[in-house]
């Protein structure tokens, strides 16, 4: 399951609980107004707690130390939002940001500048903990940069490194795929988000063991906790600004969604309400949507707490994020995907939810959308799988807990 060195011996282990300070270190991309990426900041902060460690957490975007978590209460603080998607910087830094070979140079430089800074923060902690997200991405060099630097500091101070929830497409620049490959030789375990990133990760490293962990964010439940309605009443569709897609994938994207909402206003009992999870381009998004559909209501939720409390009525949840279906499967909401790139696909083939993940690109998926809202929604609810992740949780709740 995993890498032979992730074996560690009894003393090893014993040497780490003895430590005079627990502390694991937190790598991962939190500095944004996107809810995804802050809820897999809570619950991944949540997760070390609960092994009686302390968190120093660390943005791997930009390598900086952002400070100590010694409860839960103390998080926010640190999650200081970035720019949105839609670009209003100065243009200057617009322009120094599209020049690609000038954009890797500057980011090389600002990592080695960190690097004192991150190495004194970093050098106590029995542990580094690189996740989740979409970080072992190669076909850009914004995380691999990042990533091969928290290893290298790592190794530096013979820490081992976990490398937890995250995932990875199938597309790697050769760059990228030096970066990436450099990295995971350097980890010490490997679990990814999904079965498809541990596919995808194979293929480039072929004699690394790899395993599925799933999303720091997603519970595990064995039952239904949820008084859930037999019948469809509320639907939450979530809209958003597609990233590294072209204006036409938008256009194709939000014109699928008017024809679906189309489709849904056809039950007179069926409400649905628009939502976001990400930063002002969803917004936007869905604001352009709802000057077309002006019948149909629209949320714009500012904290998590702001989602889970809309998410308390809703009988059907349609995601195209990935967290805005996670965190409603969380909340036992019966919850299907729109997809045009692959991730939130693979997450629900992972799940156990595959036939309910429906391409943008195929619009006969409009009518079985539609033949979905006269059923029962405790139906999607359960055919949710969560065996692939027990045995790598178990492994590294086991190590974890001395």
């Amino acid at each position: 399951m995993f890498q032979k060195k992730t074996v560690f011996n009894k003393n090893f282990l014993i040497e780490k609980s003895l430590m005079k300070n627990r502390s694991i270190a937190l790598f991962g991309e939190w500095n944004t107004s996107n809810l995804g990426d802050r809820a897999i900041c809570q619950a991944a902060v949540h997760y070390i707690l609960d092994f009686h460690y302390d968190v120093k957490l660390f943005s791997l975007g930009s390598f900086k130390y952002l400070g100590e978590i010694k409860s839960i209460d103390q998080l926010e603080r640190y999650l200081k939002v970035e720019q949105s998607t839609l670009d209003d910087r100065p243009w200057i830094i617009r322009f120094v940001k599209k020049v690609y070979l000038l954009k890797i140079i500057l980011r090389f430089l600002r990592n080695w500048k960190n690097e004192h800074a991150v190495e004194k923060h970093l050098k106590d902690c029995q542990w580094t903990i690189v996740g989740g997200g979409a970080l072992l991405e190669g076909n850009g060099l914004h995380f691999p940069i990042s990533l091969v630097q928290v290893s290298n500091t790592s190794r530096k101070l013979n820490i081992p490194i976990l490398c937890l929830g995250c995932s990875s497409s199938s597309k790697f620049s050769i760059l990228g795929k030096i970066l990436l490959k450099k990295f995971i030789s350097r980890l010490h375990i490997l679990s990814v988000r999904d079965l498809q990133t541990r596919l995808n990760l194979l293929k480039l490293c072929p004699n690394v063991e790899i395993s599925e962990f799933g999303d720091f964010a997603f519970r595990a439940k064995e039952n239904i906790t949820r008084d859930t309605s037999t019948k469809i009443n509320h639907i939450g569709l979530n809209v958003m600004y597609l990233i590294n897609h072209s204006k036409e994938d938008q256009e194709k994207y939000e014109d699928f969604v008017i024809k679906l909402l189309v489709l849904l206003i056809d039950f007179p009992e069926v409400k649905v309400t628009l939502f976001t999870t990400g930063d002002k381009g969803d917004a936007n998004a869905a604001c352009k949507i709802k000057k077309l559909m002006y019948q149909i209501d629209i949320f714009i939720p500012e904290t998590l707490n702001d989602l889970i409390e809309f998410y308390k009525d809703k009988d059907l949840i349609i995601a195209t994020r990935l967290h805005s279906g996670i965190l409603a499967l969380n909340h036992d909401v019966a919850t299907i995907a729109l997809f045009l790139s692959p991730k939130i696909k693979n997450f629900f083939k992972t799940i156990g939810l595959d036939e309910y993940a429906y391409s943008i690109n195929q619009f006969e998926n409009l009518l079985k959308i539609k033949s979905l809202i006269p059923k029962n929604p405790k139906e999607i609810i359960e055919q949710l799988d969560y065996s692939h992740f027990k045995v790598a949780r178990k492994m590294i709740s086991d190590i974890l807990s001395h």
